[in-house]
């Protein structure tokens, strides 16, 4: 289980859909320590460089053995998160566009606004090439 004391993480399905962003304060990983699977459920990237605090297994256990009412309030904080998670991952796939371009098409221009998340399928076996210099984002345009 991770806290986060600085930075943003991204929360993603195994598909890569994002379903949360995570700041400062914020806890992800218990997930695993909750569920007698054991498994992950969700991918956690860093979007920017962060500071965490590692709460290990055996650490978790002990803790949660001297109070089963804490276990059982994570469990249902864990439970609503999920459902939250899933609510975000549905409002974004009803929000996805398929859009087909050809040769040529400029999808944005080197300093426009971002306003949108791109994902390229490609099925032609083509490229997709990028013309222009590294992402360079502001403090407003992470959030």
């Amino acid at each position: 289980m991770y806290f986060l004391s600085s930075g943003k993480v991204e929360v993603q399905t195994r598909k890569g859909q994002l379903v949360a962003i995570l700041r400062s304060g914020d806890f992800f990983g218990e997930g695993s320590l909750l569920d007698d699977s054991k498994k992950r459920f969700t991918t956690a990237k860093c979007a920017t460089p962060v500071d965490v605090v590692v709460i290990k297994r055996e650490d978790f256990d002990r803790y949660t053995r001297s109070s089963i009412h804490t276990k059982n309030e994570l469990k249902r904080k864990w439970r609503a998160q999920s459902l939250v998670y899933g609510k975000n991952l549905l409002r974004l796939e009803q929000s996805v566009k398929a859009r087909t371009l050809s040769e040529g098409d400029v999808v944005y221009h080197e300093g426009d606004k971002g306003i949108a998340v791109y994902r390229v399928y490609d099925t032609e076996g083509g490229e997709l090439p990028v013309v222009g210099s590294a992402c360079k984002k502001t403090e407003d345009e992470m959030e």
